[in-house]
């Protein structure tokens, strides 16, 4: 898959915009910024203002060329199609952006800690409905999707397992969304449907699998 360097470039110079949020509001902002909450909406992790204002930004922007750049030279790149490429140039700072951008505005005290974790929940839940809409159109390659040494070996295994995987997702994230919203019991709710949501297709592919090469 050929890199679009044009569109690298802009996407990772705006992985850096919570960069200059921060700055903006430098004086206003606490010694140490949460960085990490819990699902009760505590935080219980904290970075320096220089970290979380520098480094956070700087790790995402690399992460997501890194991606971009793994993505493109692994074998069957050219199979990930239109909106897979999409997916790979925006996937990082769409999620990144938003969350760093809350967590400044968090620490000042403009928006609560409760609100914050919600909108991460919702980003999230998002995510997986997208992708689960997408998973079912995605044909084979070793750069996204579910890759098992079955899928990757067999066109109809792939294709099968991707898209009971999509409905799975889109109904876990349909659920991950519901249950932040209305703010229910999120551990017992979250950690079961993510679980099932990553569980659930390895199985499935192995079973479809074992019944494609039944033992002699």
């Amino acid at each position: 898959m050929k890199i679009n360097k044009k569109l690298l470039a802009f996407t990772s110079i705006l992985c850096l915009l919570p960069i200059l949020v921060g700055l903006f509001y430098w004086k206003e902002l606490p010694a140490k910024i949460p960085t990490h909450f819990n699902l009760s909406g505590q935080a219980d992790g904290y970075s320096g203002k220089l970290e979380a204002i520098f480094f956070l930004p700087i790790l995402m922007m690399g992460v997501h060329i890194f991606s971009v750049i793994v993505t493109s030279i692994s074998p069957k790149s050219q199979n990930i199609g239109a909106k897979g490429k999409v997916l790979i140039y925006w996937l990082v700072p769409a999620i990144m952006i938003p969350i760093q951008i809350a967590t400044i505005f968090s620490a000042m005290k403009v928006i609560g800690s409760k609100q914050l974790t919600i909108g991460i929940g919702v980003v999230i839940a998002l995510l997986f409905i997208v992708l689960g809409n997408y998973l079912p159109k995605m044909k084979q390659n070793y750069a996204m999707g579910i890759k098992l040494p079955w899928t990757l070996d067999n066109e109809e295994n792939w294709s099968k397992t991707h898209r009971f995987a999509g409905k799975v997702w889109v109904i876990g994230g349909l659920m991950m969304l519901i249950d932040v919203l209305l703010q229910l019991a999120l551990p017992y709710v979250l950690i079961p449907t993510f679980s099932v949501m990553v569980i659930a297709p390895l199985i499935y592919s192995y079973l479809l699998y074992k019944k494609q090469n039944p033992t002699p």
